[in-house]
């Protein structure tokens, strides 16, 4: 059988070897939604909403609140830190100043043993790249004997930090260590 002629009786195309083509029928058209006609439609749709839940949105609330939190404790930890370190720092510089002038009243005493008069001397001590001590010590008269001073500077790029001062009181000329006086942290 001729391809064209069946094609001319059934309407349609023949297929292979002379069979005709077999088509799937078209699906159902699917029905369209009504067009908006106003507050009718709305309320339609209003009944099919989703109904709203108490707890909507506590995701992101509890985010929020876990956020906020998580950055305070960060913000206070950073300053307890802070205020440790200079703490630490302020406490280093103090006994580097309490060394630096008892050494020099070990320096006035040996001087004051070698001769006993009243002097003022000042020594620099490097203790490291930009800081040093600076060391005053002075032999003043008192009532009985000498009181011997030492202040001890502690400079940072030439600025002043820290500072102590101590003394010893009515220092006589006695041999031994019987005649070094009273000791006093002045500060």
């Amino acid at each position: 059988m001729n391809p064209g002629i069946l094609a001319r009786q059934t309407g349609t195309k023949g297929g292979r070897w002379g069979r005709p083509a077999l088509r799937r029928p078209p699906p159902p058209a699917r029905p369209r939604p009504p067009a908006d006609t106003g507050a009718a439609s709305r309320a339609a749709r209003a009944g099919r909403r989703r109904p709203i839940h108490p707890r909507r949105g506590f995701a992101l609330y509890l985010a929020f609140l876990v956020t906020t939190v998580l950055f305070f404790l960060v913000l206070g930890g950073q300053d307890i830190v802070r205020l440790t370190l200079d703490h630490g720092r302020t406490t280093a510089l103090e006994v580097i100043g309490f060394q630096a002038a008892d050494g020099g009243l070990e320096r006035g005493l040996a001087r004051l043993r070698r001769s006993f008069r009243p002097f003022t001397a000042t020594y620099v001590s490097p203790l490291g790249p930009f800081r040093q001590v600076e060391v005053q010590v002075t032999a003043r008269p008192a009532r009985v004997g000498l009181d011997l001073i030492a202040t001890a500077t502690i400079l940072e790029g030439g600025r002043p930090v820290a500072r102590r001062r101590v003394e010893r009181r009515e220092i006589q000329p006695c041999p031994g260590r019987t005649g070094i006086g009273r000791f006093l942290e002045a500060s």
